[in-house]
């Protein structure tokens, strides 16, 4: 397996948790929050991290985000900052995937282009409906 570099932007839950199953799959790791303090916990899951604004294209550049093989924007509920950094990366010749919140976020998504939204939450649901509709409950 041919190591790769991903950008991973909000150190949340979803952020955090792939920045470590990534670097536990032997990649390396950008990662970019605008809380120190999840910078500073989450330091030993990436190769390389960055407290600063998502949404300010310039620090944003210098970072080196635009050279890693693929970007996952993981920002929550700051769907405005997703939007934006979403945007910023379709201009650009990034390959990126966006972590959608609900339904309005992925549809906002959509109208602007975005071609690959993850929406963990109703994939792990639709996984566990479809492995509980094939198995015998007992009670």
């Amino acid at each position: 397996m041919k190591r790769k570099m991903y950008g991973v932007i909000g150190l949340g839950h979803f952020g955090s948790e792939l920045c470590q199953v990534l670097m536990q799959n032997g990649h390396d790791i950008l990662a970019i929050d605008y809380d120190e303090g999840k910078i500073q916990r989450y330091h030993a899951l990436t190769t390389q991290s960055f407290q600063l604004d998502a949404t300010d294209e310039e620090a944003l550049q210098r970072t080196g985000i635009l050279n890693v093989d693929h970007v996952i924007v993981a920002l929550g509920d700051r769907i405005e900052d997703s939007l934006i950094v979403a945007m910023y990366l379709s201009e650009r010749d990034v390959r990126f995937s966006v972590k959608a919140v609900h339904a309005r976020h992925r549809k906002l998504l959509m109208r602007i282009g975005v071609e690959d939204i993850l929406e963990p939450e109703k994939e792990m649901i639709q996984h566990y409906a479809a492995r509980w509709s094939t198995v015998e409950l007992h009670s």
